[in-house]
């Protein structure tokens, strides 16, 4: 029907008698039309004016621009795609100048910014065993700040994620890729990670098919490996001084564990863990005696750094069981004790940590600190745990029927001993206990006795006192 232009609520002498706007059912190329406004910094301006073009049903392409009568502006192009049963994803390229003030001004500045957008998702029936998939927001610190209409530019995080993922057919292997990125925009800071790598093997048992119980039938050992690139610096210097910013490592675990019994009722668990870290530079720490100062030297090389720990454990079930007439009684008693060992790593024949002297004393420090997988600790461990847990239930014959009690679900007492430490070898001592009170309410209590809080004198005249 006729339409009237109107500008601004007031009407105008201008009418068209009809208009006509086809309808497609398909996906057309076609302008974008803008929106319009003014900015008290940047001046009037016209937004996502633009052109979209459909290229075919898999994928298209928006190319939109900002355009402001102070001289900024920005270009934009968004492609989202999709592959049934493949992949689906978008790509969202920005380039940006925001001009603030007025040439020759105090507050007069120029800032040229970009912001990179692509999120990448594989269809799960494209391929069992491999996964790809992409969450990448990379932008210079004042692209949000200068080119955002909404709370985008109260973001100060940016965060990427490139993953790949594979599993091997009929193999235990399972092989991880990433690739990840964190930016803060407040202090500029930058963390990239190129490449991130973990390949593990699934618990294996070597001497399963042996046909006589031998404590090595269970013995199963299993096999990861990390590797790390990291690089953190601000974002201005991100990629000049590599050598120096990058911290690279290599991490090995092995974990062997078997279980056997002795005795038919005695249950023991020994495992030992190894671990092994290669690194590619070592710090070397001097003291300057004039200047009164530490110095510290890094030099560049191949380390390979280890340790581990030994573990065992042995548990057993005591069962006690009263009959009455009507009532029966069985208690569970489960003691376990466990004993861990752990050289102390900071001995000079590892290789680990040195000894610096100066006009304060001796420092104790490591080549390998502020390393991407740590260092083992400059301690050692000689420690022996102990745990009793009870279980108490009761069964009520009534009628003819039995009805189980729980009385005590549980009631622990657990403390260890460190033959490692100088003193205070003892720890304290854990009791804790619950159940379940007429099967209507949870109960539980617990407490904690510390054997070191009263010394001889204390304890004499606490015993006066009673």
């Amino acid at each position: 029907g006729p339409a009237n232009l109107v500008i601004d609520e007031i009407p105008t002498p201008f009418f068209i008698p009809f208009g006509i706007f086809p309808i497609h059912n398909k996906s057309a190329s076609g302008i974008i039309l803008p929106t319009y406004g003014e900015s008290t910094t940047l001046g009037y301006n016209l937004r996502e004016l633009g052109y979209h073009f459909h290229i075919n049903d898999k994928i298209n392409l928006s190319l939109t621009g900002d355009l402001y009568t102070r001289g900024s502006w920005r270009i934009s192009a968004l492609s989202n795609y999709k592959k049934r049963y493949k992949f689906n994803g978008n790509l969202n390229i920005n380039f940006a100048k925001t001009k603030i003030g007025e040439l020759g001004r105090d507050d007069y500045s120029v800032a040229k910014d970009f912001k990179i957008s692509w999120r990448h998702k594989q269809d799960p029936k494209a391929h069992p065993n491999n996964q790809f998939s992409a969450s990448v927001n990379l932008a210079t610190s004042s692209y949000l700040r200068n080119n955002s209409y909404n709370t985008d530019y109260l973001k100060n995080t940016l965060s990427s994620n490139i993953s790949f993922q594979k599993k091997f057919n009929d193999k235990p292997y399972n092989l991880s890729v990433n690739l990840r990125h964190s930016q803060n925009t407040l202090n500029n800071q930058v963390d990239l990670t190129l490449p991130e790598l973990s390949f593990t093997v699934n618990r294996l048992f070597p001497f399963k098919k042996t046909i006589k119980k031998t404590w090595y039938k269970n013995l199963g050992i299993s096999y990861s490996l990390n590797s790390k690139n990291r690089i953190t610096a601000p974002d201005s210097l991100l990629f000049k001084n590599i050598s120096q910013n990058i911290n690279t490592g290599v991490k090995h675990t092995i974990p062997i564990s078997t279980s056997f019994n002795v005795f038919k009722y005695l249950n023991i668990s020994p495992s030992i863990k190894y671990n092994e870290r290669w690194y590619f530079r070592k710090k070397i720490k001097t003291w300057d005696e004039e200047l009164q100062t530490i110095n510290s030297d890094t030099i560049n090389g191949f380390w390979a750094i280890r340790d581990f720990i030994f573990s065992t454990q042995i548990s057993t079930k005591i069962y006690g069981i009263v009959s009455t007439k009507r009532k029966k009684f069985r208690h569970v008693f489960t003691p376990s004790i466990s004993y861990s060992y752990k050289p102390d790593f900071s001995k000079e024949k590892f290789g680990i940590y040195t000894e610096l002297e100066t006009n304060n004393g001796i420092e104790k420090y490591s080549y390998f600190e502020g390393s991407i997988y740590g260092i083992p600790t400059a301690s050692k461990q000689s420690l022996l745990n102990l745990s009793f847990s009870n279980n108490l239930e009761m069964k009520v014959n009534k009628n003819g029927e039995e009805k189980k009690i729980k009385l005590i679900e549980n009631l622990s007492v657990s403390g260890s001993y460190n033959n490692a430490l100088d003193s205070l070898k003892l720890s304290n001592i854990y009791i804790s206990l619950r159940t379940n009170l007429l099967n209507k309410i949870n109960f539980k209590a617990s407490t904690t006795i510390d054997p070191y809080v009263l010394n001889d004198e204390q304890i004499k005249d606490f015993m006066a006192l009673l």
